[in-house]
């Protein structure tokens, strides 16, 4: 059960039951270098981004995600090619594979990810993968306004449902 005393939370805030967050450990932004499929990446958005780069068979860009730091790029070049990718492309098996990975690398995402076990979890991103709006916005409160599908905090949610408190 989570303290009723949590008002705000350092990357977003917390209303009735839900935390609308928009930075931190839980998003794909966050630098925590990590090990994926025998490749060391610098961000989930790094390896998310690879994942897409290898399914439209783009080389160049994939040893550029191996190499380059820019974690902006590497949003960039997903968000302008995810809707190329291939039907196959299960993107939500391959962004839990990649969060779990990066959580058992890294304990103290997994600390953070329980700290909201009672919420429902929104990614305020400005991104195809959070809700297209910020934390502080009022229509935050009001799924029918959202820009996109909550993809993040959709993913969260089943690794803390399927994989936490096993």
């Amino acid at each position: 059960m989570r303290d009723n005393t949590i008002k705000d939370y350092l990357y977003g805030r917390i209303e009735g039951d839900t935390l609308y967050f928009w930075g931190g450990c839980l998003t794909l932004q966050w630098p925590a270098k990590f090990q994926w499929k025998e490749k060391a990446f610098h961000s989930a958005w790094h390896a998310l981004s690879y994942a897409l780069a290898c399914d439209l068979g783009n080389t160049r860009m994939r040893q550029q995600l191996l190499t380059k730091h820019s974690i902006d790029g590497a949003k960039r070049y997903f968000t302008r090619h995810i809707g190329e990718a291939s039907p196959d492309l299960d993107l939500e098996s391959i962004a839990s594979s990649i969060l779990l990975e990066r959580e058992q690398q890294h304990a103290y995402i997994k600390e953070e990810l329980n700290k909201f076990t009672d919420l429902e979890l929104v990614y305020c991103g400005d991104d195809v993968i959070g809700i297209g709006l910020p934390f502080w916005h009022k229509d935050v409160l009001d799924s029918s306004k959202w820009k996109h599908d909550n993809d993040l905090g959709r993913w969260l949610h089943a690794i803390r449902d399927n994989y936490h408190n096993r």
